[in-house]
């Protein structure tokens, strides 16, 4: 069947937008792979310590499924371009409906329940540090989790360094807070070498304040700064995808129409 001059070009324009995207979902797949098996150099690329297996092999999970996804979309696309596939379409622009719908749907449940998943989050955590927190990092997830977010933001605590009192998992001794909650003389390796973490203080742990340590900087207040300081690429971004998939849906069925129409011509 002859497409116009037109058709030819969102054909091809939907070709090349979908083999973008299996080349992305091949990424992710490769990526999600190699951290998989314990990549070391992936795993020092992403600062992560390699005896944080469990949380390295969730994250692996997840981009592989996402690869999965991202290549299979793409290949199916790519495929009812070029074929001028009827059938492949109807099911590529089917699939990028429901993701948009899916999209859409989730930026207005997270709008309208934002307070509430915001305070439900950080009472979860805070029940967390109390139940689970066991002040080493290494041996623990959810510890080194906690740890790795002080350190990275400077900070201590959800909403107050106080939250630590409670937390029934560690063996604080004389200490106040965590050595994560420290100014530390080596903040660059800790992700690597949390065990070798130094205070700039010795006292700080047992007599923390502001110069020594960062208990009056809260982690839940440090994390929503940098969320909104990065907010604006993060939207910009969601917003050309989103475009991107609605022209990629848009072409996609009006070649279906096109080809249906020649087809019982």
């Amino acid at each position: 069947m002859e497409l116009n001059c037109g058709l030819k070009c969102l054909k091809y324009l939907l070709l090349a937008f979908n083999l973008i995207i299996c080349i992305v979902g091949i990424a992710a797949l490769v990526v999600g792979i190699v951290s998989m098996v314990g990549d070391s150099n992936l795993f020092s690329l992403l600062k992560l310590s390699l005896d944080q297996s469990t949380l390295v092999q969730s994250s692996s999970v997840i981009i592989i499924v996402t690869g999965v996804i991202l290549f299979l979309i793409g290949f199916i696309g790519c495929c009812g371009a070029y074929k001028e596939s009827v059938c492949m379409l109807g099911i590529y622009a089917a699939v990028v409906i429901i993701i948009i719908i899916i999209e859409i749907a989730g930026i207005a449940v997270a709008a309208a329940f934002q307070s509430k998943v915001t305070s439900e989050l950080k009472s979860g955590l805070k029940k967390h540090i109390m139940e689970d927190y066991d002040g080493t990092g290494a041996m623990d997830t959810f510890t080194f989790f906690v740890d790795q977010t002080q350190v990275q933001f400077d900070c201590c605590g959800v909403d107050s360094y106080t939250e630590f009192v409670n937390a029934t998992k560690w063996n604080r001794g004389n200490a106040t807070i965590p050595l994560s909650c420290c100014i530390l003389t080596n903040k660059d390796d800790y992700p690597e070498n949390p065990s070798k973490a130094t205070a700039k203080n010795q006292t700080c742990q047992q007599s923390p304040d502001s110069t020594n340590s960062n208990i009056n900087k809260s982690c839940y207040n440090s994390i929503k700064d940098f969320a909104m300081n990065n907010a604006r690429n993060i939207i910009i971004v969601g917003v050309v995808v989103l475009i991107v998939e609605v022209i990629c849906f848009i072409i996609a069925v009006c070649l279906c129409n096109r080809l249906r129409k020649d087809g019982d011509a």
